[in-house]
Order: structure tokens, then sequence, then C-alpha cells
């Protein structure tokens, strides 16, 4: 049967309009990509978000792949809070010098957990991710072992509890320069998972134990 010119057409700008709008998504894909990696190099100086980690000093093939789907909300407001001068950036490049730096403060948050009057629960794991660096670390608590961290982990499955935040956050939290309250009201800490109420108010009371600002969620 004949297609008419009208039928023709239609077709023609369906075809014309799916095009375009598969055009469209990879265009906006790649600004989307370029901008990540702009706004990642500006506040850690030249480290990127890898699939393991920019600490290796090497790239996986998924470079700009978010570890979580917090990591671009929390690495936004990181790169706001520096800009503001609410937080200081981390201008070290990846090296085995900074690893040690970045293992040193997550050790230390550890021992706040570990100081704290309220510590974690017994049998309570946590992941902590680092967005400048896509480096995850997981805390465990248990009987046995008491609170144990391992640095430089797999990223976990979904249903983790999970610490979304920044080198530059942890910095500043460990040397009280800014509090758990003011870094989640500036989204430069977001929790997830199931035991988030927990962890945020197990937090809040070992960076404040004094004070009448401590969280309790």
């Amino acid at each position: 049967m004949p297609v008419s010119t009208s039928e023709s057409g239609n077709r023609y700008g369906d075809a014309t309009r799916s095009t375009q709008s598969r055009r469209g998504y990879f265009v906006n894909r790649m600004r989307h990509l370029a901008a990540v990696a702009v706004l990642v190099v500006g506040f850690t100086g030249g480290s990127t978000f890898v699939h393991a980690c920019s600490l290796d000093g090497g790239m996986s093939a998924e470079v700009f792949t978010l570890q979580h789907p917090q990591s671009l909300r929390v690495a936004l407001a990181i790169n706001r809070a520096v800009s503001d001068e609410i937080i200081s950036g981390v201008a070290a490049k990846p090296s085995a010098l900074t690893f040690y730096k970045v293992t040193s403060y997550l050790n230390r948050l550890r021992d706040l957990f570990s100081g704290a009057e309220r510590p974690l629960p017994r049998d309570m794991e946590f992941s902590i991710l680092l967005v400048e660096y896509g480096l995850w670390a997981r805390v465990t608590s248990n009987e046995k072992d008491g609170l144990s961290m391992a640095v430089h982990v797999q990223k976990p499955n979904d249903a983790a509890t999970v610490m979304v935040t920044g080198d530059a956050v942890v910095r500043a939290l460990v040397d009280h320069k800014i509090t758990l309250r003011e870094a989640l009201d500036r989204d430069l800490v977001v929790f997830s998972g199931k035991s988030e109420g927990t962890l945020a108010a197990r937090l809040g009371a070992a960076i404040e134990p004094q004070g009448p600002r401590t969280l309790d969620l």
C-alpha cells in the first residue's frame, strides 16, 4: 500500500525527534561528566572520581563514576563551603603521603566514636565515602574486637548504612572547626541506610559531648 506524504512526514519527524532526543541525552551526559570533573579537580587539586580510589595513583575505566547517589550533592556542597571559607580545601595531589593523612584523620574519627559516652551499638557496621577520592572505609563494632576500621575497601551494598562526606569535612569535624549540625545543614555530610539515625546521633555526641548543640536524632 502506498504511503501518503503526510504519513511519511510524520514518520520522518518521529525519527528525527528520536535522534535529537538521543543526541540531547548524550550531550547533557557529557556536560554533566565534564562539570563533575572540573568541580572535583577544583577542590582536590587534581584527584578525580574513580571506581576504586584515585589515591591508587592510577585510573580505572570508570573515572567519572559517582560512588553513591549522594556523591554529587556532597561534592557540590564541599565546593561551596571551600569557596565560602567555611572549611579548608584539600590541595594535595594523590600520593602515598595523601593516603597516610587521609587514613590518619579517619582513624581519629574512629577514636572519637571509641571514646564517646554513647558508643556505637555492638555488631553495628557502617561505611564512609570520601567523595574527593572515591575512597571507601568501613567501621565495625563488635564484642570481640571493639571498634575497628578498614580503609580502602570495596563499595558496600545498597542497603548498607553510609556516611557520605569528604576528606576536607572529616578534617574540619575532627579538628572541631565545624559542628556536625553545621555539616548536615550544609550537605557536607549525608547519612543513608537503615541505621543512619543512630549513626548521626552517636557521631554528634562524639564530636560535641558537652555542648548543647549535640545531635540527638
